[in-house]
């Protein structure tokens, strides 16, 4: 129990040296945010001030956000896409890969993750993802 302690302590450390480095950038972020992903302006709603007032007033153009869009889907289309194998399972040694049984077996693994992507969100989620670093440099 003394272990869980001393852990847990040091998480909550850890987590508060984490938001003093995060600190000074949040009003970037805030300002990347309404200008770039208008769709994340609710991220961050505890000024009592803004309750009930109009969003996006700083949007003049559509320019930047389309752009972003357009740098996602280009990402993601072109890197890993739905349709293409954008992946292949492989081995260092390259002459384990010419024994025709491993051969075999690496291409039916790499088919079955690819449909295991597929049959997920993985690429719904990915997008956010794509998104975010390019937008926000950072992930969910």
């Amino acid at each position: 129990m003394a272990q869980d302690k001393t852990l847990t302590k040091k998480i909550l450390e850890r987590q508060s040296q984490l938001a003093e480095v995060r600190r000074p950038h949040e009003e970037v972020t805030k300002e990347i945010i309404e200008m770039l992903r208008p769709d994340l302006t609710l991220w961050d709603d505890t000024d009592p001030h803004s309750k009930g007032q109009k969003r996006n007033l700083k949007i003049y153009t559509a320019v930047p956000i389309e752009a972003v869009q357009n740098a996602t889907n280009g990402l993601q289309g072109n890197l890993a896409s739905k349709s293409i194998d954008w992946s292949r399972f492989g081995l260092e040694n390259e002459e384990l890969e010419k024994v025709p049984e491993i051969r075999l077996w690496l291409q039916e693994a790499t088919r079955g993750v690819h449909r295991l992507f597929s049959n997920s969100n993985f690429y719904s989620v990915l997008n956010r993802v794509v998104k975010d670093g390019i937008s926000l440099s950072n992930g969910p």
